[in-house]
């Protein structure tokens, strides 16, 4: 092993500068260090690799090759601090044909330095993955080794974004080869692009702080997921694909230190793709005025009450016409359009796809109401569907459809495994068996365009088919037989922008726009009208087991944050505390930017149970009164003065130094305490920013900012009542936050 500078051999490694940091490279052209200011961001262990690749052996087995296994390794340096390199050459790792070469640049007037990898001879050789950079730090950022209090967190673009506040090593998966490997334990929804819809990691503290992030335009599929190795934090990147030739990865990797909080980081992400194909403006998206100019979401079941329990068809919504007098009831009190969200109306029982139609109640009822609906009220009307994800059994209703999927060749269309066996999905295992379908089969792209057309036939105007596939995701497949390399890898992001575009075509024609459960991931963004996020408010913490409340454990707004500039977003499902279920998921998604709603139950009130999508029916856990009248003032200050903004607008960072009272209750067991306002900063495509404050409680509340950043925001306007109305910030910085209502301080004079 060598270091060289020119004729010079450095045998203890190489310091350059990236802006305010010093990085120290090895021999072998490892990170041993990276200080910024007084923080060291770096725990570096000899047996740390450069890098880690993953070989096929066959019957779904993998070998694993490190930096470490090269025959010989040999490291050049470049430039001085001011423009530098440092290219490291790994000859015969693991004692094949196989070269890779790492490059890392910098300079001492750019914060950040600039990774590569590429495989420079690849002969009978194919390398899966590509586990790249290795970027270990310590748990805790060494506060304790200092003797402070830990103030760490890990940023982790996952859901609406994870944010999980000072880590313990049993926090995170164990490093090692099955968290990175794609089989159905891992599930088939979490990489990049997927539930997972950006491409970098962040873990910082009060000091500093250090960001990785990937610039892909492209969309690559990633497993993108901090892991504990020897009680460190691993910013871990999995690149996946199929190198049977040399070639790199095609895109470089960005490692930054930063100092600041998370919305820091983010908005080093953001200033990256803010500027991809990707990011258009809702303003400029091609998104039907009827959705674009929706009130509030109502969800509304007809078959059953929670999905693990029996399905009967509830008569209350059916026919279809039974469900008007609900909704118009709910329009009338808060004075806008309702968008409707039907699901579970599938024939055999609810997410029973392929074989869904015609719908319950039949397909001459509901297209009858969706076209009374649409022409006269002007509204949109919605649907989830189930993605490309094929459904056998479902126990709760007898169906079982195994033997049919089998005759019609459907299963052949299933996801396979990396041992060649169908891939069959476990999280929902306990009540129905689910498979998920290659993007890139014949058959699954027909299905789906033809199940499109067929719904958009029945008169919906949303249509939220990419329910299951989280994020816009393409699934896993290893498959030798569906046209695509038998590995996971760019061919996913391909064949699923190519069916997303022709969904989306098939849409349009119909005056419909797509949906998708989860974040929309960044490649689907420009195929995807709306996004179907689930808060969880400030202060509340997502209790319960399963995989579906696992999910959005730990969350922050950082998708809103990124992204809610170029899509939709509705909050018809989402968590909130009992008995304030609906006021508080509510007031929160109005400070996010989302569109309110919640699930209504067959008597036509609003459930108030706290979950992610369902709940038992028939509880009155919550103040139905309260619900509809905060809705009636979200719609008005939606749809008045805060319309640039939390419509068109995009998130900033929050006021830091603000007084809020908290609220403290008791309901049964549980014990709740969170902010009685909840608050946010939103920047209008004017260049104006303004403050979110909306009150979820039955009380007037006073809110004190002092924040430096609210110099000169004097205008104030309320939304009470249901209407709007002038208000004043006072000389000392209070605003007075109307019950159940929202105010938005904006820059210049009061009115």
């Amino acid at each position: 092993m060598r270091v060289s500078d020119g004729m010079d051999v450095l045998p203890d490694g190489v310091e350059r500068s990236a802006g305010p940091a010093r990085l120290r490279f090895g021999s072998t052209g490892s990170l041993e260090a990276c200080r910024l200011d007084d923080t060291d961001l770096v725990a570096s262990h000899p047996e740390d690799p450069v890098f880690t690749l993953q070989l096929p052996l066959g019957g779904g087995r993998f070998a694993y090759l490190d930096s470490h296994a090269a025959r010989s390794s040999e490291t050049r340096v470049t430039g001085d601090d001011d423009a530098w390199a440092v290219v490291t050459d790994h000859r015969s790792v693991g004692g094949l044909d196989l070269d890779v070469r790492v490059t890392v640049r910098g300079a001492a007037t750019e914060p950040a330095s600039v990774w590569s990898l590429e495989l420079t001879r690849l002969m009978g050789t194919t390398v899966t993955q590509v586990w790249f950079p290795f970027l270990a730090m310590p748990h805790g950022l060494g506060a304790e080794t200092r003797g402070e209090a830990r103030s760490d967190v890990l940023l982790w673009p996952r859901g609406n974004g994870v944010l999980l506040r000072h880590p313990a090593p049993g926090d995170l998966a164990m490093d090692g080869p099955e968290v990175w490997e794609r089989t159905p334990q891992a599930l088939d929804c979490l990489h990049y692009p997927g539930f997972t819809f950006a491409q970098f990691l962040a873990y910082l503290d009060d000091r500093a702080g250090l960001l990785v992030y990937a610039r892909d335009e492209e969309g690559v599929p990633k497993v993108i997921q901090p892991v504990t190795r020897d009680r460190r934090v691993r910013l871990g990147f999995a690149h996946l694909g199929a190198w049977d030739h040399p070639g790199g990865l095609g895109y470089d990797m960005v490692v930054q230190p930063f100092q600041g909080d998370w919305y820091e980081a983010a908005g080093i992400y953001r200033d990256w793709t803010s500027t991809r194909s990707w990011a258009i403006p809702v303003a400029s998206r091609d998104i039907p005025p009827a959705v674009l100019e929706t009130g509030a979401v109502a969800m509304i079941r007809i078959r059953g009450e929670v999905d693990d329990g029996p399905a009967p068809v509830n008569d209350e919504f059916l026919p279809y016409q039974r469900i008007t007098p609900t909704l118009d009831a709910l329009a009338r009190e808060i004075g806008g359009t309702v968008l409707p969200f039907l699901m579970a109306w599938e024939h055999g029982g609810p997410w029973v796809y392929p074989d869904s139609l015609p719908p319950v109640g039949g397909a001459d009822s509901l297209r009858s109401f969706a076209e009374t609906w649409r022409s006269r009220t002007g509204a949109a009307l919605g649907t989830y569907c189930n993605g490309t994800r094929w459904v056998s059994a479902l126990p709760a209703t007898g169906y079982d459809v195994q033997a049919e999927l089998a005759d019609r060749g459907a299963l052949d269309d299933v996801c396979r495994t990396a041992d060649g066996s169908p891939w069959v999905e476990p999280w929902d295992a306990g009540w129905r068996t689910s498979m998920p379908a290659c993007c890139a089969a014949d058959g699954t792209r027909r299905t789906a365009e033809g199940f499109v057309r067929a719904v958009g036939d029945l008169g919906f105007s949303v249509i939220q088919f990419f329910d299951q596939n989280l994020g816009g995701c393409a699934f896993p497949c290893f498959s030798g037989t569906h046209g695509h390399p038998p590995f996971p890898g760019p061919w996913m992001t391909e064949r699923m922008g190519s069916l997303m575009a022709s969904l989306a075509r098939e849409a349009a024609v119909r005056g419909a726009v797509l949906s998708v459960e989860g974040p929309t991931s960044e490649p689907a963004l420009r195929y995807i009208g709306l996004a179907d996020l689930r808060i969880v408010p400030p202060g509340h913490h997502v209790g319960g087991p399963r995989v579906e409340d696992v999910l959005w454990q730990d969350t922050v707004p950082l998708y809103h944050f990124l992204f809610h500039e170029s899509t939709l977003i509705q909050g018809g499902f989402g968590f909130g505390p009992r008995p304030f279920h609906m006021v508080t998921k509510n007031a929160y998604n109005v400070v996010v930017g989302a569109i309110p709603g919640g699930v209504i139950e067959r008597d036509g009130t609003f459930q108030q149970g706290d979950s992610v999508n369902w709940w038992p029916w028939g509880r009155a856990e919550g103040d139905e009164r309260a619900a509809r009248a905060q809705l009636a003032n979200a719609v008005a200050f939606r749809s008045g003065p805060a319309r640039e903004y939390l419509v068109h607008g995009r998130m900033e960072r929050p006021l830091r130094d603000i007084g809020i009272p908290t609220a403290a209750w008791r309901f049964g067991d549980e014990q709740h305490e969170m902010p009685s306002v909840f608050h946010g900063a939103w920047r209008a495509r004017s260049g104006v920013v303004a403050y979110v404050l909306a009150n979820w409680t039955t009380q007037t509340v006073q809110v004190r900012i002092d924040d430096l950043a609210a110099q000169g925001h004097r205008r104030v306007h309320h939304a009470q009542d249901g209407r709007v109305i002038p208000g004043l910030r006072s000389e000392d910085g209070t605003v007075v936050v109307p019950p159940l209502g929202f105010s938005l301080v904006e820059e210049g004079q009061a009115a």
